[in-house]
């Protein structure tokens, strides 16, 4: 991510749940250069290798229903 990222607006993803490969816990992000905090998000990693950052709010409803389909 990059500091032009922060400057769209929030998009909506639909992806496959089958397809997790794993999440990480919410972790503080800093642009790389400027050190300039941005926000907490999380990493939602793909089978495919693609990578999706998600806000609390998003990996609390993708915990949800992950936890619910075991």
């Amino acid at each position: 991510m990059c500091e032009s990222d922060f400057k769209n607006k929030r998009q909506v993803e639909i992806i496959n749940l089958q397809q997790i490969f794993s999440f990480t816990d919410m972790k503080k992000f800093h642009l790389p250069l400027s050190g300039i905090y941005k926000g907490d998000y999380a990493i939602v990693s793909m089978q495919n290798g693609d990578r999706f950052y998600i806000d609390q709010t998003e990996q609390e409803n993708l915990k949800e229903v992950l936890n619910c389909s075991e």
